[in-house]
């Protein structure tokens, strides 16, 4: 590969001053940002870097560790890899190039997720910030980012989709993270193979190095990376670091997200049940209440503060979805649920006796015997009278 010409990064990156989180606010949130055009690696100081050239080509290794071996975690995965520069991927040997500028060196190793196949990566602590060079773009990416493991609380998900959408095929601008518009025709094209990248941008695919930093308190330990069903996720040049202040407003509104651990549930006919759905819900900006389609059967209802169904069902009826919405001011989410009621031979379901009322003591013998008092009513009903009732007391 031809050797490139090596360029700077632009002043104003390198000068880039990033605003500390208000104090004030309060709602964890996941924040994204780009970088300039070309920029190929992460401006964060004393982050955690690996940039994959260490790693044999082929399948990915289970331990990952930064270009410091330093230890970044571990990773399950179905097919990940990885793989020598071409035109899907690769980021140069230098830090990265000046905007709108050839980047340095040639390129290198970098890793990729095939089509309907997930790779995820446990991290060996909580971090706030990860950053990466996301190559050959396509709107099939995604990365989920979880606080407590794959079944723990999904703090965010970014889909390539939303970033494909702002850089709307190459037209008009686009901020980056330095405050600074660019033309959004600059993203496209492999920036180590591409001098002009706006001239022709037919198939062609956006290049940029994106962030997501946690703000207000908001880290997660594992990440899952995923590709939908046609072409590949290559990333390369993946960043780590914690504590990472940013700046006020993010690129992306992250949308509002609901989903369920659990979301296939049995009950049993006159048995108190409770379901356990493990709701997340993400990215609101407060506490949702939840809503439930259609109506659910006999004997069960929804807490609209928690999202659970509880209740004791008087028939069986079989298997239904239902579709819950979690609602917090103009933010809603929806996830659909499955649930059944088994006939557990008890129908109809027993109904309480009423409780007979106490009949009260007259005294106590001698022997420890207490005598029963009975009580009646009796009366006569005249014609045009009022009843009248008398009160006689016998002794047993």
């Amino acid at each position: 590969m031809k050797k490139l010409l090596g360029l700077s990064l632009t002043a104003a990156l390198c000068a880039l001053v990033l605003s500390p989180v208000s104090a004030s606010a309060s709602n964890p949130t996941l924040n994204f940002y780009i970088s300039p055009p070309t920029v190929q690696n992460t401006y964060v100081a004393g982050a955690e870097i690996a940039t994959f050239n260490s790693y044999t080509t082929g399948a990915c290794p289970t331990a990952w560790t930064s270009d410091t071996s330093t230890s970044i975690g571990t990773i399950t995965t179905t097919g990940c890899s990885i793989s020598g520069p071409n035109q899907y991927g690769g980021a140069t040997t230098g830090a990265g190039g000046a905007a709108l500028s050839r980047p340095s060196g040639n390129g290198t190793n970098y890793a990729s997720v095939p089509s309907n196949k997930t790779v995820t990566l446990t991290l060996d602590q909580p971090e706030s910030y990860l950053g990466f060079w996301w190559s050959a773009g396509d709107a099939n990416n995604t990365v989920k980012l979880y606080s407590g493991g794959t079944s723990g609380t999904l703090v965010g998900t970014f889909t390539t989709a939303s970033l494909v959408s702002l850089l709307n095929n190459g037209v008009g601008s686009i901020t980056a993270i330095d405050n600074t518009s660019y033309q959004s025709c600059e993203y496209f094209g492999n920036p180590v193979l591409t001098t002009s990248r706006c001239g022709n941008l037919t198939n062609t695919e956006p290049f940029a190095y994106v962030h997501l930093i946690g703000a207000n308190g908001l880290t997660f330990d594992t990440l899952v990376f995923s590709q939908g069903s046609s072409g590949g996720f290559e990333f390369d040049n993946m960043a780590i670091a914690r504590n990472v202040n940013t700046p006020a407003t993010s690129l992306i509104s992250f949308p509002a997200e609901l989903n369920a651990g659990n979301p296939s549930q049995v009950a049993d006919t006159c048995t108190a049940f409770t379901s356990n759905f493990a709701w997340t819900a993400s990215n609101f900006a407060s506490s949702p209440s939840y809503a439930i389609s259609p109506v659910l059967p006999a004997g069960l209802s929804l807490n609209t503060a928690t999202g659970s169904i509880s209740g004791t069902a008087s028939a069986a009826s079989s298997q239904a979805n239902y579709t819950i919405t979690a609602t917090a001011g103009a933010q809603s989410a929806s996830d659909v649920i499955s649930l059944s009621v088994t006939d557990a031979g008890n129908l109809p379901c027993p109904t309480a006796s009423p409780t007979p009322s106490s009949l009260p003591a007259t005294g106590q013998t001698n022997s420890g015997a207490v005598p029963v008092a009975l009580y009646f009513a009796a009366g006569l009903l005249l014609a045009g009278s009022v009843l009248v009732l008398r009160k006689k007391k016998i002794s047993k």
